[in-house]
Parts: C-alpha cells; structure tokens; sequence
C-alpha cells in the first residue's frame, strides 16, 4: 500500500515476497522499424524511486 510514493532506495527489496511479478506487455514495431514495449498496466508504467537506474556515461 502506497508504494508508488515510499523511497525504498536505501533498502531496494522487492514487496513481491516471490521475488517474481508478471506484467503483461504491448510491443510495438514502429514504422521505422523501433521496438516498443509498454507496460499494460499504468502501476507498473514507470519505475519507482528504487527502480530508477542512473548510467555513467
């Protein structure tokens, strides 16, 4: 509950005790031949706070 708002970045453990979740998808191929794949579901849309992954250049 209300996870979408808490910062589990310190911790960055699963609320999933399986350790598993299966969100179903929409892939796309556009016109110009890119792949795009979409979460179905808008909870699972966007990364939280502890999914977010910031890459070094």
């Amino acid at each position: 509950m209300g996870i979408q708002n808490r910062d589990l970045s310190e911790t960055a453990q699963t609320i999933n005790e399986q350790g598993t979740t299966i969100v179903p998808l929409e892939v796309k191929t556009g016109k110009d031949g890119d792949v795009y794949i979409r979460a179905i579901d808008p909870a699972y849309a966007v990364p939280g706070p502890d999914e977010a992954q910031r890459f070094q250049p």
